[in-house]
């Protein structure tokens, strides 16, 4: 059974929620799931939790690549348009969160993440898919 978690941020994060996905996530792969994670993230590098090598951490950000598992070979190389996607965010940021910008807002910030994962879930195809956090 393929099941994928969908996460905003897991990248060197230490907090609760990164903590719970890599407990029922290894727990899961050692059952014999077949577990992917999804994020969509500008930074790269590996989750500060270790994660079961066979589990797939994919980052759904454009201007990032997969990023591999902790005890992976290596992290991903880092972005060329990384100074281009800060740049952006610094924008989206700066958009007021009052009416009538809150649906704007949530668009830039949200809505294309929304697509990559319906994308991602179309292409590859899942059991089940089980959000941790907002918009998730």
């Amino acid at each position: 059974m393929k099941i994928v978690f969908v996460i905003q941020k897991l990248a060197g994060l230490k907090g609760g929620a990164e903590r719970m996905i890599a407990n029922v996530v290894n727990a899961m792969a050692a059952r014999g799931f077949d577990v992917h994670i999804v994020t969509f993230e500008m930074r790269s590098g590996a989750a500060a939790y270790a994660l079961d090598p066979s589990i797939t951490v994919d980052n759904l950000f454009p201007f990032q690549r997969t990023m591999p598992a902790a005890g992976g070979a290596g992290a991903a190389a880092p972005s060329t348009n990384g100074h281009r996607a800060h740049r952006l965010e610094r924008i989206v940021k700066s958009v007021p969160n009052i009416f009538p910008f809150t649906s704007l807002k949530w668009h830039l910030t949200h809505g294309f993440f929304v697509r990559r994962l319906a994308s991602y879930l179309k292409r590859h195809g899942a059991d089940a898919a089980i959000g941790f956090l907002p918009p998730a």
